[in-house]
């Protein structure tokens, strides 16, 4: 398990499976074990084996709303959940896991010790209640194809191609945006491992909030498990200032289209200008959106707490809200708002979000 573990988990705590639902996985197994490790009266792993756990648990930490317990569905997602154990914990709550890792191995609690589910379980496991631990991972977490943001109570994360393991999905340059707890930018989820136009439809560009360049692939399918050509980083560079964080990443495709997109994080703020080589004949940016309404008035896309601008560009062929899906659930699919911009060869698209 160690030996695994140092491999498998990345410095900055990304697991090879780069998936949300994977992490919470490792972690759940990682929690268990040391708890029957220290029942047995076992040694101790190594302190490396313990930093790479704790840098794994700040990681999904870091994107766990703590109002809901939510996190962006990233990656594959099959339904595992090792620890259904609280009956009114719904799946999507990832509380639970950190609130264990946290007693485990930094033997602090991560929530409020009131909450009385979180009380019953720990007991049950005959972990002792303790204080309430401080605040952490506000501080940008950049490395293994993921940034993450969370400044005045937003959450944004960036997917970029650094693949160290093989990628599950096609979602490079995918963004997720999260405000208070609410999914704004989202991920489609998986659905099915099965092959379908499903599994394309959920695991490819369309199910991400990204750019795909004459309706192909952003890498090709070699296998129902595995891509081929990974593409690689040109560059991805974080600027933390003190009115904004500054985040600007590029990769070119199996087809040489370069692809640069630069997010600005404001308080209330999100900027995004994606810039293209002009290889492409036509392309469609995506923005997956939280179920609602949402109403198209020219270049704007609003709902009652959102605002979506998109900048004024004479490539820019149609701009509409279609019916998207998306799987919170394996098996499962929901209906969505999806904002579709069809564009021909340009320089840049720029999307203001406003909240």
């Amino acid at each position: 398990l160690e030996e695994r573990a140092l491999r498998l988990i990345s410095d900055s705590g990304v697991f090879s499976q780069y998936s949300t639902n994977y992490q919470r996985m490792l972690i759940d197994t990682l929690s268990l074990v040391e708890i029957w490790r220290t029942q047995f009266k076992e040694i101790e792993f190594t302190q490396g084996f313990y930093k790479k756990v704790k840098k794994a648990i700040d990681w999904l930490s870091f994107v766990v709303s703590t109002s809901n317990g939510k996190v962006p569905n990233l990656g594959s997602n099959d339904g595992s959940m090792l620890i259904p154990l609280v009956g009114k914990y719904a799946y999507e709550d990832y509380r639970l896991s950190i609130e264990l890792a946290f007693k485990v191995f930094y033997k602090v609690s991560k929530f409020d010790n009131n909450d009385i589910k979180l009380k019953s379980f720990l007991s049950w496991l005959k972990l002792p209640i303790s204080k309430t631990g401080s605040s952490k991972n506000l501080y940008p977490i950049h490395g293994d194809g993921f940034l993450l943001l969370r400044p005045h109570g937003a959450l944004v994360v960036c997917r970029y191609p650094e693949f160290n393991f093989r990628p599950s999905q096609e979602d490079i340059m995918h963004i997720d945006l999260l405000i208070n707890g609410s999914n704004i930018l989202r991920d489609g989820g998986t659905f099915t491992y099965l092959p379908s136009q499903w599994k394309d439809y959920f695991s490819g560009p369309s199910g991400h909030n990204t750019v795909q360049f004459d309706n192909k692939k952003q890498m090709p399918r070699y296998s129902k498990f595995l891509y081929s050509h990974w593409p690689s980083k040109l560059e991805a560079n974080l600027e933390v200032k003190k009115d904004c964080s500054v985040f600007s990443v590029a990769y070119k495709d199996l087809e040489s289209n370069l692809h640069s997109r630069k997010l600005k994080l404001y308080k209330n703020q999100l900027v995004i200008k994606d810039t293209f080589e002009k290889t492409f004949n036509e392309a469609k940016l995506i923005w997956r959106l939280e179920p609602g309404d949402w109403f198209i008035s020219g270049n704007t896309i609003s709902n009652s707490n959102v605002e979506i601008n998109l900048s004024k560009n004479p490539k820019i062929k149609n701009i509409s809200l279609i019916k998207g899906w998306e799987s919170r659930l394996y098996r499962n699919m929901s209906e969505i708002p999806v904002l579709e911009v069809l564009f021909e060869a340009t320089e840049e698209i720029k999307t203001e979000i406003n909240w």
